[in-house]
Order: structure tokens, then C-alpha cells, then sequence
């Protein structure tokens, strides 16, 4: 992981990095369609119905993206959505379509990328962007895991996966002019640096979220493990995928107010605190999405594995530069191969990892 980053992995770990890049830090702007031309190509959005996804939709339709496709758990505000996305290009030749995915369910992911790899063109453009932070605890109804820990990492990287050999297959829609190497973006978040992963030791690894007792819960720990564990997944992902193949990095729409990402801490009063603080530093869902464009759109291979922080490669969590990362990330993969073994992941990464 050899790179010269303008800060190093401790400071980027830091509540004052964090405020000089959320307050002070020229963001990534908004791209036009002079610096971007998305012409004849498909995009997917996941958690493209409110907040940063749906801003990213509305980015993409400006750069001339021909088919956008919301994929929602909820179909109704996917709906209701893309009708506002068309809104000002009712009589074009852009296409927003709504289809379902609900990341707390496997079977939703996999149906979904097999509807995928039914399109006649692939989609050039991934942004992973769905994704839950849990007021409270609860284990997932189907598979026992923790709810962040499923949405935010495990069902999230089935998808990632299942996607790459179609990215890879399928020809794009644009021109040969403008033919792009496709990017994958798993939207991340700072929070993965500040994480304690006080599960790091443990054997199994995934089972140590799972938990029942509530005093072993803390909201934003788990989160910030849940966008840990994906970018410890991400990073060995691009050390076998070569970025000739699709370009996977990391970006952070930094702290958004607005999204509706605290939604499910609403009422509380730990909400009530969150919501101030995201009113005085947040900034708005067009900034945050630009911040995610930059590394979906524009970010070249050297952005492979990547975490990406206002248009700028910014270092992985100090964890991962360690040599006990390492080992955690081995056994994460181990275990992650095992769980996903059902949609043939380990033989999909193998066999295009054979194509380098």
C-alpha cells in the first residue's frame, strides 16, 4: 500500500482532521458534462431514493448517463423518486428505472444482480451507497447476524461481487470514443477509522457481532465496524481484481445533513444531540454526492482499493497497515468466503482474479 497521502493513517484517525476536511477543506465540485461525458452509459445507485443516493442520481442524469437504475428496498419512494429525478427531462431519452433490492435478504441480492446480468449493456457506474446505522440492537430475522454488520458489510459485498464478472463480460453503452474501465464505489465513512474493533482478537470473527446482550451494543461502534470490515474486504478484493477489470475504491460523502442516515435515531436523545451537531458541521446532500462522484466517476486505477475523502486518496484505518491487520483481514476473508459460499464468490473472485 505504497502511497504518498497528505496526511498520515493516525491523523486521518483524528477528530481534527475530521473538522478540517468536513469545514475547511476545498470539497470535489460538481461535475459538469465537460469534465465528464456519461453518454450512452448505465449507472446503479443503491439507496438511490432519498438523501446522497438520490442526490448522486440527479449528478448522473446531468452528465448524461442514459440508463440510471434505483435499486431501493422501498419501491413506492424509489418510485416517487425517479418520477422527480425525470421531472425535468420528461421528454428526453433518459431512463430511470426502479428496481428492488433489500440488503437485509440474500436472496434480494442475488435476484437482483442476476436481473443485472440480464441487461444487454452493463452498468459502467456502481455506487453501493445503501446502508443502516441501528439505534439499537437486532440481529437479522434470516441469517442471526447483526443488522449493520449484514447491510453495511455482508450483503453489501455478495452484491459487490456478483456484479464484477457481469462489469466484466457485458460490453458498455458508450461510445468507443468515451469507453470507460467501469467503477465499483462501496460508499464508506470516516467513522470506519475511529472504530475500537475491540472484536479484532476474536475466533470466528463474524459471530462476535452477533451478540444478544444490549450491553455489549453501542451504536456507532458498530457501525463504524460494519464500514471497516468492508474496506478491509475492499482492499483485498483489489489485490486480486486488477483495476483492467473495474475500478473499486471507497469514497466518503463526508457528514451530510439532510440524508436521512439518523433517521432511525430519531426521538431519541442521542438523535437530538446528533441532529445539532450534523446542522452546525454537516454539509448538503449535493455536496456529499459530489464528494462520492469523484471517486465513481472520475477517480482513475490508482484509486483501486482506495479510501477517497473530497476527491483525494486519503489512508486506509491505521488497523490495516498493521501486521495484526493483516491477520484480521485473513481470517475476515476466510470467513466472509465461507458465508457467502452459496453465490460461488470464492470461485467468481478466482476466476477473474486468474484473468490478470
Amino acid at each position: 500500500m505504497a502511497h504518498n497521502f497528505d496526511t498520515t493513517p493516525e491523523q486521518q484517525a483524528g477528530q481534527l482532521h475530521f473538522l478540517k476536511s468536513q469545514v475547511m477543506e476545498t470539497k470535489a465540485p460538481v461535475l459538469k458534462r465537460k469534465d465528464a461525458d456519461l453518454s450512452g452509459q448505465t449507472a446503479i445507485v443503491t439507496g438511490g431514493n432519498i438523501g446522497v443516493g438520490l442526490e448522486l442520481g440527479r449528478q448522473l442524469l446531468s452528465l448524461g448517463v442514459s440508463k440510471l437504475i434505483l435499486a431501493v428496498r422501498n419501491e413506492e419512494g424509489g418510485n416517487n423518486a425517479a418520477e422527480m429525478l425525470l421531472a425535468p427531462r420528461k421528454d428526453g431519452p433518459q431512463k430511470v428505472e426502479v428496481w428492488k433490492l433489500d440488503l437485509s435478504e440474500y436472496a434480494s441480492v442475488t435476484a437482483f444482480a442476476e436481473r443485472v446480468g440480464q441487461l444487454d449493456k452493463r452498468p459502467d457506474i456502481v455506487v453501493l451507497n445503501a446502508g443502516v446505522l441501528s439505534a439499537k440492537l437486532g440481529l437479522n430475522p434470516s441469517t442471526g447476524h447483526d443488522v449493520d454488520i449484514q447491510t453495511n458489510y455482508l450483503s453489501t459485498v455478495l452484491l459487490l461481487v456478483l456484479l464484477l464478472p457481469i462489469v466484466k463480460s457485458k460490453p458498455s453503452g458508450a461510445t468507443a470514443v468515451n469507453n470507460p474501465v467501469p467503477h465499483l464505489s462501496v460508499v464508506s465513512s470516516v467513522m470506519a477509522h475511529w472504530t475500537k474493533f475491540e472484536e479484532r482478537n476474536t475466533e470466528p470473527l463474524l459471530p462476535a457481532f452477533d451478540s444478544e446482550d444490549p450491553a455489549r451494543f453501542d451504536m456507532e461502534e458498530r457501525y463504524s465496524a460494519s464500514k471497516l470490515l468492508a474496506l478491509m474486504f475492499l482492499a483485498e478484493l483489489a489485490r486480486r481484481i486488477p483495476n483492467s477489470v473495474a475500478i473499486l475504491n471507497a469514497p466518503t460523502p463526508g457528514m451530510t445533513r439532510g440524508s436521512g442516515f439518523m433517521r432511525q435515531s430519531a426521538g431519541t436523545v442521542l438523535g437530538f444531540v446528533i441532529n445539532i451537531y450534523y446542522r452546525i458541521f454537516g454539509h448538503t446532500c449535493d455536496v456529499g454526492a459530489s464528494q462520492v462522484m469523484a471517486a465513481a466517476v472520475k477517480a482513475g486505477p490508482e484509486s483501486h482499493g482506495q479510501f477517497i475523502e473530497n476527491g483525494r486518496q486519503r489512508p486506509l484505518p491505521v488497523i490495516m497497515y498493521t501486521a495484526e491487520g493483516e491477520k484480521v483481514t485473513k481470517q475476515l476473508w476466510k470467513e466472509t468466503m465461507q458465508e457467502l459460499s452459496f453465490a460461488g464468490v470464492e470461485q467468481i473472485i478466482n476466476d477473474l482474479s486468474a484473468s490478470k
